[in-house]
């Protein structure tokens, strides 16, 4: 174990009266001029955009609105939220949506602060020392980033895909869970959405740093959690109970509850997968991670099985062998099990995607030197996964 410090600050509000809070929760933290950020329409057909400016009326917060926010957020339309938070003296920022609109929040947060292009946080080139506030009212429960301390961004004009440094300056300050928001999704949202959620247990999984007892066991348990919210959800079986069951996974699974201990984490599954989703700007993010996170394992289990063995017997109920090589890989077949009876493509094939461009891809993946964790990765070893990820 290493040292560490932890901060998990995000106050949670879980219900299906949520909405009522959202007003006085921005009060409390100093709030009194909201940038309304989110992406489609969707919430004024659902009538929640209504609900939204109402309570913020009634608390006499007034508010400016930027939506357009779509699957893996752009920096073209952060530098609108940006100007525009300027222009009107915004205080505060409360993203309504999923991952992707709370993303976007928080890149606009801190460029707001920042004197420079705001793709400096994204590149290496700056840290964050300050930002607005935001906080996050979800609609799509999968990234986590409504507690988070990361943040994702696309170059939209690069084609790159680059995450900013944690830090602080851009965990909520709130989220509203409500569960009644998530109805409307489909099913094949919804897969995805599990998709995104299993696989930041998956990646704090598999760090080299062994972690304390109960926190592997608290990772394990979570992950078959995933895996049963997510099989009960694309049945049908989506009452509110589990809804708010699949918002809660998501949060625990990316607020860095799991990664106690000092965990880092792996994280090669998702820097590929930026990769593959900053090429294709209409490839969801999880089903990207379906494809990327089987083909990973297919690479790197031999040179670690054991661990694979205890993430087959503990996750999937794989029955012990004497041979932990082979345990491993029964592992791998029954995470590619679980995605395909989920509808989640596990090939680059099955995601109608060309096999391309891997070259590229694997420079781009490893500008700042070699990904990973458990296994540390280089050019080569990208260009293999991907072509693994072929069919």
């Amino acid at each position: 174990m290493l040292s560490f410090s932890h901060q998990s600050s995000t106050k949670l509000i879980v219900g299906t009266d949520s909405v009522e809070r959202v007003g006085k929760e921005i009060r409390q933290v100093g709030g009194t001029r909201v940038l309304l950020h989110y992406g489609s329409d969707r919430i004024k057909q659902n009538g929640l955009y209504d609900q939204i400016t109402q309570w913020l009326q009634r608390e006499g917060i007034s508010y400016v609105a930027l939506g357009g926010v779509k699957p893996n957020p752009i920096r073209s339309l952060v530098l609108d939220g940006i100007e525009l938070c300027r222009e009107e003296n915004v205080d505060f920022i409360l993203a309504v949506g999923g991952g992707s609109v709370i993303d976007s929040a928080k890149a606009i947060a801190v460029g707001v602060e920042y004197e420079g292009d705001v793709w400096d946080f994204f590149s290496d080139q700056a840290s964050v020392t300050k930002a607005l506030p935001i906080g996050a009212f979800v609609t799509l429960p999968a990234s986590g980033s409504e507690a988070s301390a990361d943040c994702v961004l696309t170059h939209d004009t690069l084609a790159l895909k680059r995450d900013m440094e944690s830090n602080d300056y851009i965990r909520p300050q709130f989220a509203l869970l409500n569960p009644d928001f998530t109805n409307s999704l489909s099913k094949k949202q919804l897969a995805i959405a599990c998709t995104d959620i299993f696989s930041h247990v998956f990646e704090r999984y598999f760090s080299q740093l062994e972690p304390l007892p109960f926190v592997r066991e608290w990772q394990e348990a979570t992950l078959r959690s995933i895996v049963s919210v997510a099989k009960e959800l694309v049945e049908g079986k989506d009452g509110e109970r589990t809804r708010t069951e699949m918002m809660l996974l998501a949060t625990v699974a990316h607020n860095d509850w799991l990664s106690l201990g000092g965990i880092e984490g792996d994280w090669s599954s998702h820097a590929i997968e930026h990769e593959l989703s900053g090429k294709y700007a209409d490839l969801p993010h999880g089903t990207g991670l379906a494809v990327v996170m089987p083909a990973w394992m297919k690479y790197v289990y031999k040179r670690n099985p054991e661990r694979f063995a205890t993430f087959a017997h503990n996750v999937f109920s794989v029955t012990a062998t004497s041979d932990a090589t082979v345990d491993a890989y029964e592992g791998i077949k029954q995470v590619e099990a679980f995605l395909t009876t989920i509808g989640m493509p596990t090939s680059l094939q099955a995601a109608n995607l060309p096999a391309g461009g891997f070259e590229e891809m694997a420079k781009n993946a490893t500008l700042y030197g070699p990904i990973g964790d458990l296994e540390q990765l280089y050019d080569k070893d990208i260009i293999q996964i991907l072509t693994l990820a072929q069919k």
